[in-house]
């Protein structure tokens, strides 16, 4: 039970499937090995053996039948026949009764192997065996064959016609018992697929029972564990950490896995607990004011960054404090020098009010120049703007008489196609009119009015051929013109495409001189805003550099209460 639970469960389902195809093939192979021994059997009981010796020996019961009849009308009419005819019925007499002897002996022979049937099974009433009952055929038969002489015409007919009745009472026995014995083979024959019905019905109910048991067994043990490992996860999410896996939940398949992974996971978690209750005794600390800290277990894990971090914020504010204590003394020393430097800076004050009131007259009449200078940028860029989108049109004019000419050219291809037909035809015209003139001519003087026609129509081909190779020079002429001015057309066409393209930067030139332009006229309106936001805040300076001078006192003051409260925490070493 330890090894199967110790599988994988793959492997566990495998187990489930695979007894079950193997017991079915297995007992597929068995019917089918069953169900040809069944027939084999059948075959070689009911035709091989019983079928043909029936048979034959029905066969040697006609013959032996006929032979009786030639023996009668010998014996009754043999005043009346023909040597002739004697001898021909003494010889179908001799062939019926070698072949009742030759079948009688064949159909024996054929079920002597088989020793329950000729020598074990009786006849149901005589009590005979196939092989007593042979026996008797052969006695019989001979009494039957020497008891009348059919050639001499001598003999005891009585004894024959006895010996006659027995030998075919012996075949019926005989005919009985093998029909008997059929009976008897096919019942046992249908009993034995019976009995393999059942077996294989058993088998397959006992291997379908078998796999339904340990499916069951493997259901139940996959619904427990996975139920073991549900309710161990709740817990833990729960908060609860104190738990411990039972060892014997750890296998080698999926299950088992998994409830060690947990088990590790949880330990895991027991471990972190600790590090957080050790950082939480330190954060107190910290808020204590003292910040000489020290963590003593050694963290893994992203805890090792906590840790790392946490022993940074301890050096960094501990640092930052010492720094501040510092700092506050050097204010307090600082902020009585600047008392003194915000005097002298009122009276400096006073003097730059004045030249700040001269420089922002200066600044208001160049942002006045530069005004102008935008407007007339402005007015520039609108006339090359119109340059440009006449220049474009013209250009696409120019595109459209290019297509035009292109469309000249093709319909011209296509005429020069039309001459050619045209000349084709002429070709075939004067061909059928000098094939007319010809025979015209052999028919002498009848045909004269139909050579008059075939010489005008010769004469109009002619022409037409002449006027179609005409017309094809011109065409030529056209097309190489169109050519020509399609160049041309393109040259010009990429004149205006470079045009429009210098146009189009020049236009672009212009609107950055514009921007820029623009630019400077809002510049200059920011630094004339700026001049008097100084001279204003200038005017400002020297009440300031008084409030200022008050405020350096306050800030003494407020150093030293600084520089009393730091000293309050409990700092290491720096």
């Amino acid at each position: 039970m330890n090894i199967i639970k110790n599988l994988k469960v793959a492997n566990k389902l495998w187990l489930i499937i695979f007894p079950a195809v193997f017991a079915l093939i297995f007992l597929l192979v068995f019917f089918i090995y069953r169900s040809n021994q069944i027939m084999e059997d059948s075959k070689t009981a009911l035709y091989d053996e019983v079928f043909v010796s029936t048979d034959k020996i029905l066969n040697a019961d006609r013959d032996f039948y006929q032979a009786a009849i030639v023996q009668k009308e010998i014996y009754l009419d043999k005043d009346k026949l023909t040597d002739e005819d004697i001898n021909k019925l003494i010889a179908d007499y001799d062939e019926n009764v070698k072949q009742v002897q030759d079948r009688v002996t064949t159909a024996l022979d054929n079920v002597k192997s088989n020793e329950a049937l000729y020598r074990n099974y009786q006849h149901s009433t005589a009590k005979l065996t196939l092989e007593q009952l042979y026996t008797a055929f052969q006695a019989d038969f001979q009494t039957w064959l020497n008891a009348y002489d059919i050639k001499n015409g001598t003999g005891d007919m009585e004894l024959s016609q006895s010996g006659f009745d027995k030998a075919r009472e012996d075949i019926n026995l005989m005919t009985e018992l093998l029909e008997d014995y059929a009976k008897t083979r096919s019942a046992e024959i249908e009993n034995s697929v019976t009995q393999s019905i059942r077996t294989s019905v058993a088998t397959i109910a006992a291997v379908i029972f078998l796999i339904a048991l340990f499916s069951i067994q493997t259901v139940r043990y996959l619904k427990i564990n996975i139920q073991y490992i549900t309710g161990i996860s709740k817990r833990i999410a729960q908060g609860e950490l104190s738990l411990e896996i039972d060892e014997k939940k750890i296998t080698r398949d999926e299950l088992g896995q998994l409830c060690d992974a947990t088990g590790q996971t949880l330990r895991q978690l027991n471990e972190y607990n600790s590090y957080i209750n050790e950082i939480t005794e330190v954060l107190d600390i910290m808020a204590g004011g003292d910040m000489r800290i020290t963590l003593s277990q050694e963290y893994s894990g992203r805890f090792s960054s906590i840790k790392s971090s946490l022993l940074g914020i301890s050096a960094s504010l501990n640092k930052t404090l010492t720094t501040i204590a510092d700092s506050s003394r050097h204010i307090d020393s600082s902020s009585r020098q600047i008392s003194d430097t915000a005097q002298s800076l009122a009276q400096s004050t006073t003097e730059q009010a004045s030249s700040v009131e001269e420089l922002s007259a200066s600044i208001a009449d160049v942002s006045q120049l530069v005004h102008k200078n935008a407007a007339s940028v402005t007015e520039a860029a609108d006339y090359i703007g119109e340059t440009v989108m006449d220049i474009k049109e013209s250009n696409a004019s120019m595109k459209q008489m290019l297509a035009s000419m292109e469309e000249i050219g093709s319909s011209s291809g296509q005429i020069n196609k039309i001459i050619a037909v045209i000349n084709d035809i002429a070709f075939q015209t004067n061909i059928l009119a000098l094939n007319a003139a010809v025979e015209a001519a052999r028919a002498g003087a009848a045909g004269k009015g139909f050579a008059v026609v075939a010489d005008e129509v010769r004469n109009l081909a002619t022409k037409s051929a002449s006027a179609a190779q005409q017309t094809s020079s011109l065409i030529e002429d056209s097309i190489k013109a169109v050519s020509d001015g399609s160049k041309l057309a393109e040259d010009t066409a990429e004149a205006l495409e470079r045009v429009s393209s210098k146009a189009s930067q020049i236009n672009e030139i212009i609107l950055k001189i514009k921007e820029a332009s623009s630019e400077q006229a809002v510049s200059i309106s920011q630094i004339n805003q700026g001049i008097e936001q100084i001279s204003s805040v200038v005017q400002t300076n020297a009440a300031t550099a008084e409030e200022s001078a008050a405020s350096s006192e306050e800030l003494s003051g407020q150093a030293a209460l600084l520089y009393s409260e730091v000293g309050k925490f409990k700092l290491a070493d720096v």
